[in-house]
């Protein structure tokens, strides 16, 4: 598994486990990502949405710098799915 997936993934993990955590992760994103070394570009806003029964969050990454060369191959895009079977 790719580094940044292997953290974000314990990062989801460890705010639906650790209330104290989730609660620094929406008062100080940019900080408690980095505190998990997934860090923002200087300057970046970094938002938390919890999704509920009733909302869902999709998000569009940002187009990269070199757009030709990823049309031409899709299958490099990534996406994250949760798999844990429990959503």
């Amino acid at each position: 598994m790719h580094p940044r997936l292997k953290a974000s993934a314990a990062v989801v993990h460890k705010a639906r486990t650790d209330s104290a955590f989730r609660s620094r992760l929406h008062a100080d994103p940019k900080g408690t990502l980095a505190a998990a070394s997934l860090h923002a570009a200087p300057g970046a806003k970094v938002h938390v949405h919890q999704e509920t029964a009733n909302s869902v969050h999709f998000v569009l990454p940002k187009k990269p710098a070199n757009a030709a060369a990823h049309a031409a191959h899709p299958e490099h895009v990534m996406a994250f799915a949760c798999t844990c079977l429990v959503c």
